[in-house]
């Protein structure tokens, strides 16, 4: 359910998702971009009923976008729903915006600006990609998959060569010495409410400079070069590894997005020869999660994966 009409009684919702599931139109009914208040307001009514509710949130989740540590994840985690990050990479922000592109979304002014307002955090966490032999991307993408909240991460491949190149994140493990690197330079809120809303305050308090309190909880100033900051990867199977959504459901750590498969990403989505590449590759590696909606193009977007179910 994305942007629901947040008006609508939940009664009449769950009513009409009944329905849904006794026809067999629905499956598993899923929710995106709530608030930790709306997840526990839909389980609570959806248990009067007797319904099982919601099964996943899909919410934006990466290193420079962390408020959903506060209070979604918690209710996330209490009610048994599976979190799907989407815009891992923060909107290409994170998979190596400091390198120069001639064309795409990351030679747009509005994304060049972005690159400088963030160029001090985005030069220290290339540099830290760089220290431990990872792509940006891979790192960005491992850390989400180190929260055992997160059920699968969303990515948009554009060729099969991008596709290919997502896939070693679940294979990827991350030192602790990483993961606090990690969190100095992209500190989040500080915990969960309320011990992180007091953080966050006390740091919008702080006008004297200095770097902000690490994001880890009790810990305080930076990271000492002492410390080996180092990532593992861990020998790659033939198969992508799974992953727990809600309570029972198994789905592939990695998921693909189709939304810049039509126009969600602008007028011009690629080629469509390229499209079903990336969908039939995606299939042969094991991903078994696919987010399609009519919003990103209509009757042009959810038929993309009808054309590899023919296949």
């Amino acid at each position: 359910m994305h942007h629901i009409d947040r008006s609508t009684p939940w009664d009449e919702i769950w009513q009409a998702m009944e329905q849904l599931v006794r026809e067999g139109k629905v499956t598993y009914v899923g929710s995106s971009n709530f608030a930790g208040w709306h997840i526990a307001t839909a389980q609570q009514e959806a248990g009067k009923r007797h319904f099982l509710g919601l099964v996943s949130e899909q919410s934006l989740y990466n290193l420079g976008a962390r408020t959903i540590e506060l209070e979604l994840i918690p209710a996330l985690r209490h009610y048994g729903l599976g979190l799907i990050p989407w815009s891992p990479l923060g909107g290409g922000l994170l998979g190596g915006a400091l390198r120069k592109a001639d064309s795409g979304r990351r030679s747009s002014p509005d994304f060049l600006a972005t690159v400088e307002q963030h160029r001090p955090q985005l030069e220290r966490y290339e540099a830290l990609c760089a220290d431990l032999g990872e792509r940006p991307a891979d790192v960005a993408l491992a850390w989400l998959l180190h929260n055992p909240a997160v059920a699968t991460t969303i990515v948009g491949p554009r060729t099969p060569e991008q596709l290919t190149e997502s896939l070693r994140a679940p294979h990827l493990s991350l030192s602790p010495e990483a993961l606090r690197a990690l969190d100095e330079i992209w500190p989040g809120p500080g915990g969960e409410a309320p011990q992180g809303v007091r953080l966050v305050a006390r740091r919008a308090r702080r006008q004297d400079g200095r770097p902000p309190v690490s994001a880890r909880r009790g810990r305080r100033g930076r990271l000492t070069t002492a410390h080996p900051v180092t990532a593992v990867a861990v020998p790659k199977e033939d198969t992508m590894h799974q992953r727990t959504l809600g309570r029972d459901l198994r789905v592939s750590a990695i998921g693909l997005g189709a939304m810049g498969m039509s126009h969600g990403y602008g007028p011009n989505p690629g080629d469509r020869a390229d499209m079903i590449a990336v969908l039939r590759g995606a299939v042969d590696r094991g991903l078994t999660f696919f987010d399609t909606a009519e919003v990103y193009a209509p009757y042009a977007n959810r038929p993309l994966p009808r054309c590899v179910s023919r296949w």
